[in-house]
């Protein structure tokens, strides 16, 4: 039996289950301040906002109506003092761009980073190394910049509003996990933020700076803080597509049920899992889990899609079928045999 391995915080482990479809799954991600540099916007209908593929045993799954990001546990305010925040964060007005703007304590020069969708990171500083001043021509040109990029931290629609509130943890030293969680469920987390830039990290303190989903609803965009006294403030910055992020935090409350033997709940948020990202093959492979447990007749529809999600790892999809006690019940059948054999 083939067993996929987790991440949790920075590392990695294998839960050691009865089966490949019973496993835990944890993932990353990071949430808005109340502080944050503008108030949400009403959510507004979002350009892609996900479809339930009609294959796959997925017909007629649904996730409402989207709307505004919920966060919990509620992120505190930006604590001032000795710390320095970013002063400007969010996403560009096109919704191309996401980043921050921060002005250092010590030198009062500003600093900005902007991260588009595609291409590399742009760095804009107006401090001369030269003449160790604020530089008037790359002030100029820095918010020049950031001016015509319309930079808000106002957040776009959640398109799983109905189900799913945003999550966070910053327990582990220069780390921030956020993610997702069917509400009243165990939570995922889908982004990891870690402070690798210096070896003393883990003594840090990280916290969330913003949470932000674009103007599409297309991507979770987070920036993280961390610190390690005065004038030691390090911003992490990171995105993530939202159907991932909510892909992961149905297939963990799956996870949940499966543990304590509730197949047809689990099959039910395995469904809206492969449903949120119809790329997501490991979705659609513990979907078909569950049916093959449950004696439905969907777990063939649910093993063909998991299998054409895979790609290029098909062949190891099929495998783990062939070998996953879960498809016991349906290992003779002529379905079964068709789609697994190599």
């Amino acid at each position: 039996m083939s067993l996929r391995p987790f991440v949790l915080g920075p590392w990695a482990f294998v839960m050691l289950c009865a089966s490949a479809c019973s496993r835990t799954n944890t993932h990353t991600a990071i949430a808005a301040a109340p502080v944050a540099h503008a108030p949400p916007a009403p959510a507004a209908p979002s350009t892609l906002a996900p479809a339930a593929p009609a294959k796959g045993g997925l017909d007629g799954i649904t996730f409402g109506a989207p709307g505004p990001v919920v966060i919990s546990p509620p992120v505190p305010p930006l604590v001032i003092g000795m710390m320095d925040h970013t002063h400007l964060a969010g996403w560009s007005a096109d919704g191309m761009t996401f980043g921050y703007c921060q002005t250092s304590g010590g030198s009062g020069a500003d600093h900005c980073e902007l991260h588009p969708r595609n291409g590399p990171i742009e760095t804009l500083d107006d401090w001369n190394s030269k003449t160790k001043d604020i530089d008037p021509a790359l002030s100029a040109k820095l918010g020049a910049r950031v001016e015509k990029a319309g930079i808000s931290g106002a957040s776009g629609p959640w398109a799983f509003a109905r189900d799913l509130e945003l999550t966070w943890d910053a327990s582990e030293g220069g780390t921030l996990r956020v993610g997702a969680q069917v509400k009243g469920e165990p939570p995922s987390y889908a982004m990891v933020l870690v402070d690798t830039h210096r070896i003393d990290a883990a003594d840090s303190v990280a916290h969330p700076e913003l949470i932000a989903v674009s103007p599409d609803g297309a991507l979770l965009g987070v920036i993280a803080h961390t610190f390690l006294g005065e004038f030691s403030d390090w911003f992490l910055v990171k995105t993530m597509p939202v159907a991932r992020i909510a892909a992961q935090a149905y297939e963990q409350a799956g996870f949940a049920h499966r543990m304590v033997k509730d197949d047809a709940k689990s099959a039910e948020l395995f469904a809206k899992a492969a449903a949120a990202d119809p790329t997501y093959s490991f979705a659609a492979y513990h979907l078909a889990c569950a049916y093959a447990r449950l004696k439905d007749a969907r777990a063939e529809a649910s093993l063909a899609e998991a299998i054409a999600r895979a790609g290029s790892e098909a062949e190891a999809t099929k495998k783990n079928a062939r070998l996953d006690p879960d498809f016991d019940g349906v290992k003779n059948e002529k379905w079964f045999l068709a789609l697994v054999t190599p």
